[in-house]
Parts: structure tokens; C-alpha cells; sequence
């Protein structure tokens, strides 16, 4: 609120109503346009209003300083590049003289046409006795003239061979030329759109292809996964085999071992068994009454073997 109200006091004080509304005083430019409503904002603070300067028309009533400085703050180079080439180049530079002179000439025609012989009205004495009673005949009435009659219409004409054609008029060569090039460009672009037509074909039956070949790629890397996975099944049960013949080997050594020494026992019981029968035998053959000394001795063969 005080900083409102101290705008529109200093508003009140240092700033007076313009001439115009496109006229400005350094103070105005800096505080004067603040709270006011159909003033037209000033260029420096221009973001406030952004398209405020532009539909007024501020571009082509400042000077060239005052657009340039516009300009710029808007950031419009290619404007600027133009201005800046327009006020350099010495034509362009009097062309606009000579249309601001145009500008003030016409002005002054407006106010007075002819500055050097003003126009002198001469005031005449009317006699107030006879004021009124003048014998001025009204104007005698003009009689009616017959409107003029239309002109009749005139056929067009195909042009003669001796007239020179206009800028629209085609020899029978640049037709037929034409017509040529069309016939060209027609047979040219039915061949690109066949062409057109079979490169879709092609890339549909490749696009097949190609979809063909990525399910068997999936289903080969399926395969492949899966013989991975049985490779494996299989090595851990060659290992597992592996130990278990290792196992089974020294069992069937150890058994073969005690098969080795049966066989050494029974190959002495055998001969301890011939023996014994010999002495049997040669015992009988004598005659003797000996058959106790033979048990004893085949019964300590006996324990022997066991």
C-alpha cells in the first residue's frame, strides 16, 4: 500500500500527461506509466507487456535509435541486421528521406495547400435593403440525356500466326514438349511405384524369413541350453561312476587276494591229504597194527591246515 501510494504521488508530481500517447520524457520512462491503463508502456520495460509495443505499431513510429534499442531488447537480429543494413547503405537511406519528406509535404497540403499564395476569401457587402429580394433565377433544369448503350461484347479471338503471343500463349513445340515430359514423368513414376510395390514384396518375404530364422535361433538355443544342462548330468555322473568302479575295484582285489590265498591252502591240504593217504596205504600193505600213530597224524594235518 505505501509503496502504491507513493508511485501514483510521484506519478502526480513528476509526471504530466503527454501530448501524445507515443511520446515520452525521461522521467515517464522510468516511473511515469506506472498505474496507468491506456498509456502505452515505455521500451525498457517492455517484458511487461510482450506483444504491447508490436500490435501498437512502435516499430514504425520511432526514430532509429528508438527501434534499434527496441529491437534489441526484443533480441530480434535479423530485424536489426536489416535496419542496420538500411541506415549504412546510402540508397535505401535517401529512399527513406525521400518518404519522410512525401510524409511532410503531404501534412502540410493538408493545413495549407499553398503556402506561398494562401487563399484569400473575399467577404462581399451585402446591401441588408435588398437583402432578399435578389432576382436570381434559379437554374435552368438540363434535359434528360440517354444513358450510354453498353458496349457490345467482344469474342475472344484466337491469336493470328503474325500477332505477336503474349507471356501465356504456348507455341505447339512447348506443348507437345510438355506433354512429352508429362507422358516421361507419368511412365517414370509408374516404374518407381512398381519398383516401389516389388521391394514391399521382398522385404515382406525377408521380414518372413527373418522371423523364421529368429525361431529357430530360439528354439536351437533352447536345445543348446538344455544339452549344456545334460552335459553336465553327465559329467557329475561319470565322476560318480568313476568312484564307484574305483570302489568296486578294490573290492574285487581284496576278494581276489583272499581267492589266491584259499587256493595256496587247499593246495597244501591237498598234499598233505595225498601224504596221509600213502602212509594209509603203505601202512595196510604191511600188515601192522599202526592205524592210531596215522589218526594222530592226520588229525594234527588237520589242525594245521585250519
Amino acid at each position: 500500500m505505501l509503496g502504491s501510494a507513493f508511485v501514483s504521488n510521484q506519478q502526480s508530481i513528476t509526471s504530466p500527461e503527454p501530448e501524445s500517447r507515443f511520446s515520452f520524457s525521461p522521467t515517464q520512462r522510468l516511473s511515469g506509466w506506472y498505474g496507468t491503463q491506456n498509456r502505452l508502456p515505455p521500451l525498457s520495460h517492455h517484458r511487461l507487456w510482450p506483444n504491447a509495443t508490436h500490435q501498437r505499431g512502435i516499430f514504425d513510429m520511432g526514430t532509429f535509435r528508438d527501434r534499434l534499442r527496441c529491437l534489441r531488447m526484443r533480441s530480434r537480429q535479423d530485424e536489426i541486421c536489416e535496419l542496420m543494413k538500411n541506415n549504412s547503405d546510402p540508397e535505401a537511406r535517401y529512399k527513406r528521406d525521400l518518404r519522410l519528406l512525401a510524409k511532410l509535404n503531404a501534412r502540410r497540403d493538408a493545413t495549407n495547400p499553398d503556402p506561398d499564395h494562401p487563399v484569400k476569401i473575399e467577404d462581399k457587402q451585402v446591401d441588408p435593403k435588398t437583402q432578399g429580394t435578389t432576382d436570381e433565377k434559379p437554374p435552368a433544369s438540363k434535359p434528360d440525356t440517354p444513358l450510354p448503350k453498353p458496349a457490345p461484347e467482344q469474342e475472344i479471338k484466337p491469336p493470328s500466326p503474325t500477332e505477336q503471343p503474349n507471356a501465356y500463349t504456348l507455341t505447339t513445340t512447348e506443348a507437345q514438349t510438355i506433354i512429352d515430359w508429362h507422358r516421361e514423368s507419368q511412365a517414370l513414376y509408374d516404374t518407381l511405384k512398381r519398383e516401389k510395390d516389388n521391394l514391399q514384396a521382398q522385404h515382406k518375404k525377408l521380414q518372413e524369413a527373418h522371423d523364421n530364422l529368429a525361431r529357430e535361433v530360439s528354439s536351437l538355443n533352447m536345445d543348446l541350453t538344455r544339452a549344456k544342462f545334460m552335459c553336465g548330468w553327465y559329467e557329475r555322473l561319470k565322476f560318480t561312476l568313476e568312484g564307484k568302479v574305483a570302489d568296486s575295484q578294490n573290492e574285487i582285489d581284496k576278494i581276489w587276494a583272499e581267492l589266491e590265498k584259499a587256493v595256496e591252502r587247499n593246495t597244501t591240504y591237498q598234499e598233505e591229504v595225498a601224504k596221509l593217504k600213502a602212509e594209509v596205504d603203505k601202512h595196510r600193505l604191511s600188515g601192522g597194527d599202526g592205524f592210531g600213530d596215522v589218526f594222530d597224524k592226520e588229525r594234527e594235518a588237520l589242525y594245521r591246515i585250519e
